[in-house]
């Protein structure tokens, strides 16, 4: 069984975009709604019926106004999926930052078998990998502490942990924040036989912005996951660590190194592999080019940090390096897929856009994921005597003139070799 994981941009901003700019090919990347979402939803109706779909809710970087008439038109839109896909549904800022467009969302689910909501902590075991949702939007709320739950959206999720009419009263966003943990924990004690963990949420664990991704002032972290991280790393490093989220204009792969400085010494605790996954549709989008290509990185990104431990009272020093492999400003959604045998999962993200890719079977991906994704990883890093055998190996491995993955591979091979070059005059 697969499942699929995508989200959705600014409603508003989509949908005067797109009645605007309808016929204008320059601003293809942010009037591309509602195309965008129906394709999604029409490519998997058809390829993926018996399969499970995870929203991811509704993004956007202006939240002062919000539209109604923009959020019925993606009401209208999601009913479009066929039955047979169990799907779960998620919700983003835009979702959550209006009473009024939360409300018409939970009443159209609640009408509707065709969908259940994210009400609680949410698991789903599929063949040896243990998918974890959970609201990470919480963990930006100032002040958790002096927050109550029921003066926010909150109040109307969670309804094992607000059971209680009597104590809801009370109930802090910091309570809130430590029950989901306390959830994930249990979760991952009763599932010890996976063998990996995919965390589905909102926020990414890392973010670089793009407006100027050299600074580490620029760098976004969802810090209280960190300090989690620091007292309960001994649960999670003997599992392949998984993050999924949403962004507004652009699709990444990274992986995040987590290490403990003891002594001076880089002590590792955690690797995590990240996929923010590109939903389009917001105004930040007109500078992207509809046709621009894939980027390989070979930037690391370092931020040390400072965490407190809830339990020792202890103050720790976290170093967390980001290494980003792929990043582009394609929007579609990511389909994740699972060798039954090694129990080993994959993922593919589909470019909506491209609709040749669109009916692939993740599967004949992989003779380019392991040939190249993976070799092109530690060909960056290693030294330049090696470089050119590790190519050639490589070279011959994909010899067959037929092979469906030469063309492409010798097309990244070239910019490989760019970034190795710019690498080595910066030394």
């Amino acid at each position: 069984m697969k499942f699929i994981y995508f989200g959705n941009g600014d409603y508003q901003n989509n949908n005067s975009n797109n009645s605007n700019n309808s016929n204008n090919s320059d601003n293809s990347n942010n009037s591309n709604h509602p195309d965008y979402l129906k394709k999604i939803i029409s490519d998997i109706n058809d390829n993926y019926s018996k399969d499970i779909v995870i929203y991811g809710g509704n993004y956007g970087i202006d939240n002062k106004e919000k539209s109604l008439t923009g959020i019925n038109k993606f009401l209208c839109e999601i009913n479009s999926f066929s039955p047979n896909p169990n799907k779960i549904m998620m919700f983003g800022n835009y979702d959550l930052d209006n009473d009024s467009i939360l409300s018409n969302e939970l009443d159209f689910y609640s009408k509707s078998t065709n969908f259940k909501i994210f009400n609680d902590v949410t698991h789903i075991l599929i063949n040896g990998t243990l998918l974890i949702m959970f609201d990470s939007n919480l963990l930006d709320i100032p002040n958790p502490s002096e927050v109550l739950i029921i003066n926010t959206c909150y109040k109307n999720f969670f309804s094992n942990f607000l059971a209680d009419k009597n104590k809801n009263k009370d109930k802090t966003i910091k309570d809130l924040i430590d029950y989901q943990f306390d959830s994930i924990i249990s979760l991952i004690k009763t599932n010890i036989n996976a063998k990996n963990i995919c965390f589905i949420t909102q926020m990414p664990l890392f973010n670089v912005s793009n407006n100027n991704p050299t600074t580490t002032e620029n760098i976004q972290l969802s810090l209280i996951f960190y300090e989690w991280i620091n007292d309960f790393y001994i649960f999670l490093n003997n599992y392949k660590l998984y993050w999924l989220c949403s962004g507004i204009n652009k699709y990444e792969e990274g992986k995040i190194v987590v290490n403990k400085i003891i002594d001076g010494n880089d002590i590792k605790l955690l690797e995590i592999t990240q996929y923010i996954v590109g939903t389009g549709g917001n105004t930040a989008n007109t500078a992207n080019t509809a046709n621009e290509e894939n980027i390989i990185s070979s930037t690391d990104y370092v931020k040390n940090i400072k965490v407190k431990s809830e339990y020792t009272n202890l103050t720790n020093e976290l170093k967390l390096t980001y290494k980003k492999y792929i990043q582009s400003n394609f929007f579609g959604y990511l389909l994740c897929d699972h060798d039954n045998k090694s129990k080993n999962i994959f993922f593919k993200f589909i470019d909506i856009n491209k609709t040749n890719l669109n009916n692939m079977d993740i599967k004949s991906e992989l003779k380019f994921k392991t040939k190249y994704s993976k070799i092109t990883r530690s060909l960056i890093e290693i030294s330049d005597n090696d470089l050119n055998s590790n190519i050639t190996n490589l070279d011959s491995d994909l010899s067959d003139p037929d092979d469906p993955y030469r063309i492409r591979y010798f097309k990244y091979k070239t910019k490989l070799f760019k970034i190795r070059n710019e690498k080595n005059k910066t030394k």
